[in-house]
């Protein structure tokens, strides 16, 4: 019997001293199927990785692929999880791709999207799909699935049952303010590289130009309800997400080429919605900063809300969330 057609993926990881975890995800991603290739950046690990003990760790499926299956490039120091992907971009040779953290666990049903999609005729030419996902924060509440605050945006765009449906304008302005992660999505390569579309070189929130410009860019977007990734949350350690200093105040740069940009495209949908973003992103980052930080955030808020932020839309974030911009200082 013929093997049911599915797209060809390439997987692109960054990793930086997480070979532990690394390995187990290869061994999945071998049995996966649709996974023609996996380009592994190591963000100046120490010690270094090496593709044959990755391997080695791996299993027999692992051993078994394909050579070249696995590339392994090495940045010379870290740069960050950002950077790598970009990389990682430029060396894709397959039509697809999709970006995992090497903590992240794939699941039997990423398989099956990529055979819905490679055989759904109205699927055909999509930019990218994006697919719901387990976060493990729910382990300890014994809930499957997305965390509350996204799974209320897939009802929200009526998108919450369907293993394929084409998102429109409106549903796209509600699924954009899901969180801003690079894994839950499968991309068509020639459609980030053709836009220009890629994540900014930041250590932190390197996703956020990723998400929002896809969600700008695209002409055919697909939704899915099939659970795709486990994305593991760690709390504590020397993670990138971890880190609550100044350096996350380097995000602003973008935020002002983003709202530019989705401004000049005359999407009021997709501009409120990234505005609401905004403000919810600045609340969080500065409940973490350090105390002497905080005026710093501030001065960015401010100068962001006087530029960036239409009147129109400040009057319904005043009404919407005013208890945020009090605590900000703003408005």
């Amino acid at each position: 019997m013929t093997a049911p057609a599915s797209l060809a993926l390439s997987v692109v990881i960054p990793c930086h001293n997480d070979a532990g975890t690394l390995a187990p995800l290869l061994a999945a991603l071998a049995r996966l199927g649709p996974v023609v290739e996996v380009i592994v950046i190591d963000d100046a690990s120490s010690p270094p990785l090496h593709g044959a003990d990755l391997l080695a760790a791996a299993g027999p499926e692992a051993r078994a692929m394909a050579p070249g299956w696995l590339r392994l490039l090495r940045q010379p120091r870290p740069l960050g999880a950002g950077a790598a992907r970009n990389l990682g971009l430029t060396l894709v040779t397959a039509p697809h791709v999709i970006f995992l953290d090497a903590d992240d666990m794939v699941m039997p049903d990423l398989a099956h999207l990529a055979r819905d999609l490679a055989q759904d005729p109205t699927a055909r030419s999509f930019d990218f799909c994006i697919f719901q996902h387990h976060d493990t924060r729910g382990d300890q509440e014994r809930l499957w699935g997305q965390r509350p605050f996204d799974d209320r945006l897939w009802r929200q765009a009526g998108l919450a049952h369907g293993a394929l449906n084409a998102v429109g304008a409106d549903q796209a302005a509600a699924l954009v303010q899901t969180a801003n992660y690079p894994w839950n999505k499968i991309y068509r390569t020639a459609f980030l590289r053709g836009k220009g579309i890629g994540c900014t070189p930041l250590m932190v929130h390197n996703d956020v130009e990723l998400h929002w410009r896809s969600f700008l860019l695209a002409d055919r977007i697909i939704a899915s309800d099939r659970i795709g990734v486990v994305h593991v949350v760690r709390h504590h350690g020397n993670r990138l997400t971890n880190r609550h200093t100044a350096e996350r105040l380097r995000l602003f740069p973008v935020l002002d080429a983003l709202a530019e940009e989705i401004a000049l495209s005359d999407r009021p949908a997709l501009a409120q919605a990234f505005n609401s973003f905004v403000w919810g992103l600045t609340d969080w980052i500065g409940a973490h900063l350090p105390p002497e930080d905080r005026p710093a955030l501030r001065a960015h808020a401010t100068r962001f809300w006087l530029t960036r932020t239409p009147p129109a839309q400040r009057r319904a974030l005043r009404a919407d969330r005013g208890a945020l911009l009090d605590r900000l200082g703003i408005g």
